[in-house]
């Protein structure tokens, strides 16, 4: 235990006193800013219930503004004396030792940030225990607020905590920053940019990897951005919060000890000084010169070259360069450059292993496939593929009840679907992308073969018109996997790949044609018909069909007919083919049918999995098209569908759309033969894919339900009927 002989040899109580009695303001500053913010608020709106409630919700960004400016603040001032050699020649001549000095100096500075918080915390206390606990919600709204505490104790504690670790920590990096620097404009910058760098860094990255690393699945990692840096942590109800802020809190305490040794081999005569210590120099240089080379190369990428991969490599070297000059002039403080051939051959070398490293992935993220072993389910996702499936319009809670902002995935566990699901992700891994013949360079980077490579110059409005949306022209979509670990860790992985590509591949024929694909997808593969209760169904159609009734939606309520559409249903969705899985929606000229089952809750243990849960009724949602075929007969049997035949056109109207150097031109033309205008209905399809030359026909009909059109689309993949 440290005695009080010790403890007078660190802190000086003179100094601490001066200290007080020259910065209070700083003090009081901060407790008018969380009076303000914590207190003002619940006076002036006389202890509103819910705005109680919300309280530290509502002022977290406050919250982090003021603990961000005035530790930084504080620390500048109790020490602003590093930045002159006469104001540190002057301080170190008292008579106090280098170690009074800085742990009193610190002493103040923790109260004068510290003792406002304390003080807000103590008022909060004060008010809850005068109030009592505090009952929000309006019973006749929201029951479930009607007996919840919005204020309990733990609150206010909680806030205490983050709040003081929170200021603690942003006081102790400041402090640092001022002893790396001996000028006082750099000392707020560096500050700022510690807090900054980590979070920053990793969205740079993150964009890079966007445009260099094949399969990358785009999502920001969020998490690890609140992380590495107190200011980006969760709010301060939340679980990760409060641990984050802790783990903050133990590293602004070993920070501080970090801080003790510069201050204590810090040079006088380094005052003035953009960097004090010569090896943080070429730390700062070589990290920040980097860091510029990347933005360059976003910028050129995205901005300049229209998604051109070379252009990413000339941005990165342009960035790279400019950081580099302006860093040495700043840390050298002249215009002369010193040393430039070689310094900034080392900064090329650096870009040149960083980038090397994505284009050789030796980090092995486009190369990744995990073992059949460690996998406890997967999931694909794209075209076609599980998530335009029966029921997948909506997001469940494990309940079943109906939440739009809760993201569901469904995996399939069986061994011989992972195994066959490895594999595909092995072929998708392989192809590169998708290349579009306007590069000769091949696979030189990643990026350089990236699905999204499209000149937009080439995009123009005549085209957009006539063909919709570009990716479609040029032959590519997206496939997405994702692996559930027996570790409880996920892996995600993206591909742009040829439209082609999916209905081709032997693998993803083994999985769509599985049993626990169809039964894990299609919900209404799983029902037990015979013990289930129907209220009714309603089914809405698309401009490919009408009803027998005005209006384009009909309501079926005999309930042994909703039995019979629904085991047609079922019977359709086993013996779809691969082709037909692949392209739903996409061929006969057929869109979609949306049918909408009401089932009784009555029903006992046969609920639907998929299914919104109402008030006496569950709805389950699924969509049929043309390769349903038991489906379609059944519903023309009973006179609710017509499907149009040549006979319900009244026009026929076909565009050439074909790409010529620097751009697409396009001629009309119009069709009279019956024969042709009913092969454009059986054969065409409803989505545009990659060619040089495509017909779009546009088809009239005769019924004017809004001057219906269907429009179809032919290219060299699909057939041309015209030549």
């Amino acid at each position: 235990m440290m005695n009080s002989a010790n403890y007078s040899s660190k802190i000086s109580a003179a100094l601490m006193r001066d200290n007080l009695k020259r910065y209070w303001l700083l003090g009081v500053g901060g407790l008018v800013a969380y009076l303000i913010t914590e207190i003002f608020p619940l006076i002036t709106n006389k202890i509103d219930s819910w705005y109680f409630s919300e309280l530290f919700e509502e002022s977290y960004f406050t919250i982090i503004s003021i603990g961000t400016v005035v530790p930084i603040l504080t620390a500048f001032i109790l020490w602003h004396f590093l930045f002159s050699q006469s104001g540190t020649a002057f301080v170190h001549s008292l008579p106090y030792s280098r170690k009074q000095i800085f742990h009193t100096n610190n002493l103040c500075a923790i109260l004068l940030i510290e003792a406002p918080i304390l003080i807000t915390g103590a008022l909060l206390l004060v008010i809850r225990a005068a109030f009592g606990p505090i009952y929000g919600g309006d019973t006749s709204e929201i029951m479930a607020f009607a007996q919840a505490d919005v204020m309990p104790y733990v609150e206010i504690f909680k806030w205490i905590v983050f709040v003081s670790a929170l200021n603690f920590v942003i006081y102790v990096i400041s402090l640092t920053a001022g002893l790396l620097t001996g000028m006082p404009l750099i000392q707020p910058i560096i500050s700022c940019g510690f807090l900054a760098i980590g979070p920053v860094g990793v969205m740079i990255i993150e964009y890079m990897n966007e445009c260099m690393l094949y399969g990358y699945d785009g999502h920001m990692k969020d998490l690890l951005i609140q992380m590495l840096s107190p200011v980006t942590t969760m709010d301060i109800g939340s679980k990760n919060g409060m641990k984050f802020m802790l783990i903050w809190l133990a590293a602004g305490i070993v920070l501080y000890f970090v801080a003790a040794f510069l201050y204590k081999i810090r040079k006088l005569e380094r005052c003035g000084e953009v960097l004090v210590f010569k090896p943080t120099r070429p730390i700062a240089k070589y990290m920040l010169s980097l860091m510029a080379a990347i933005l360059g190369g976003l910028a050129f990428y995205y901005i300049i070259g229209n998604n051109e991969g070379i252009l990413f490599v000339l941005g990165a070297l342009i960035g790279g360069l400019i950081a580099y000059i302006g860093l040495d002039m700043i840390i050298a403080k002249s215009v002369k450059i010193k040393g430039f051939v070689k310094g900034f051959g080392i900064m090329l070398a650096i870009m040149i292993v960083f980038f090397g490293a994505y284009y050789l992935d030796i980090f092995g993220y486009a190369k990744y496939l995990p073992e059949p072993e460690e996998v406890e389910g997967v999931s694909i996702t794209g075209p076609g593929l599980a998530d335009y499936y029966a029921g997948d319009d909506f997001a469940y809670s494990e309940d079943g009840v109906f939440n739009s902002e809760e993201e569901t995935t469904v995996f399939l566990k069986g061994e011989e679907v992972i195994k066959e699901a490895i594999l595909f992700h092995g072929d998708m891994a392989a192809t590169k992308g998708v290349d579009f013949g306007k590069h000769t360079d091949g696979n030189w980077m990643y990026l350089l073969a990236d699905g999204r490579v499209v000149n937009d110059e080439e995009y123009t409005s005549d085209y957009s018109e006539a063909v919709g949306d570009w990716a479609d022209f040029y032959g590519t979509y997206t496939v997405s996997v994702e692996y559930k670990l027996k570790n409880g860790k996920h892996v995600y992985r993206m591909y742009n790949l040829p439209t082609n590509f999916v209905d081709s591949n032997s693998h993803m024929g083994k999985i769509l044609n599985s049993d626990e694909y169809k039964k894990t997808n299609f919900d209404i593969v799983n029902w037990n018909l015979e013990k289930m209760d129907f209220d009714s169904l309603s089914f809405y159609l698309d401009y490919s069909f009408y009803s027998g009734n005005d209006g384009d939606s009909t309501t079926i309520v005999d309930k042994a007919k909703i039995k019979e559409l629904a085991k047609a249903i079922k019977s359709d969705i086993e013996g779809l083919n691969l082709k037909e899985m692949v392209e739903r929606g996409q061929n006969s000229g057929l869109n979609d049918m949306t049918l909408s089952f009401m089932i009784n809750k009555s029903t006992k243990n046969n609920s639907p999995a998929k299914a919104v849960s109402y008030e006496n009724t569950y709805e389950y949602v699924c969509n049929v098209n043309a390769s349903y075929k038991n489906t379609i007969a059944l519903l023309k049997e009973w006179g609710l569908v017509h499907i149009y035949t040549a006979d319900d056109v009244r026009l026929a109207e076909v565009s050439k759309v074909e790409a010529v150097e620097g751009g697409f031109v396009s001629s009309k033309f119009e069709v009279t033969d019956p024969k042709l205008i009913q092969t454009i209905i059986d054969t065409g399809i409803d989505s545009c894919w990659g060619s040089n030359s495509i017909y779009v026909v546009n088809l009239y009909f005769k019924d004017v339900r809004n001057d219906n059109r269907m429009t179809l689309y032919y290219n060299e993949e699909t057939g041309n009927p015209f030549e």
